[in-house]
């Protein structure tokens, strides 16, 4: 019977080490892996009762606890191999480790590339401009403040200031019943940063194609 019990609560145990959980808090994606440089890193660890400890090791990182289950990562160096790992305390092994990968935060761009040529129905189906960061994981949010979108013809230019991110309704009809217009710039670009202050970012060229 004793025998059982010892077998019994070494099952319960593992069984719980096993479902031990690394979730980075901060990506868009939690099932990727990536730490960032110049940012905090926020880590939470699921399914493991105190005591326990938590290291990282790799990218020059360090860890601070801020909750019972959730800890600040910040690293320094780019690397394939900082991994953080979990110890539960007297268990004398380590539960479980994730490895993750350490990058910088490029810059941010606009969704639509400057000098690219565009279709008309592609800007009808998309009538918005976007600010954001490609192939960065970590969640940072830039909102379009405002803009300037000017029409370029042959004679004359059409210009419309734009409030937001989202084409205005006099922009949109101008590009469906225009078909004149063969160069269109999105100038005084205004955007909010994550840290809730607004910059200029630059100004984007399309050419207009049917």
């Amino acid at each position: 019977m004793r025998t059982i019990l010892l077998l019994l609560t070494s099952f319960i145990l593992n069984s719980s080490f096993a479902q031990v959980h690394i979730y980075p808090e901060r990506l868009t994606d939690s099932t990727q892996s990536y730490l960032y440089i110049g940012v905090d890193n926020p880590i939470r660890i699921s399914g493991i009762k105190e005591p326990y400890s938590v290291s990282i090791s790799g990218g020059e990182g360090t860890l601070t606890k801020i909750e019972k289950d959730r800890f600040m990562a910040r690293v320094s160096s780019i690397t394939d191999h900082a991994i953080i790992s979990v110890v539960k305390h007297g268990a004398g092994k380590i539960n479980t480790s994730r490895e993750f990968k350490v990058r910088t935060i490029g810059q941010a761009t606009s969704n639509w590339i400057s000098g690219n040529k565009i279709k008309r129905d592609t800007l009808l189906k998309n009538p918005f401009l976007t600010v954001n960061i490609p192939d960065c994981y970590y969640q940072l949010d830039f909102q379009v403040v405002s803009f300037v979108a000017t029409i370029d013809h042959c004679d004359s230019i059409l210009s419309f200031p734009i409030t937001g991110g989202q084409f205005n309704a006099a922009f949109i009809r101008h590009l469906k019943e225009d078909k004149t217009g063969t160069l269109l710039t999105f100038d005084n670009i205004r955007v909010q940063g994550p840290d809730g202050r607004a910059f200029k970012f630059p100004g984007v060229v399309l050419y207009l194609s049917e």
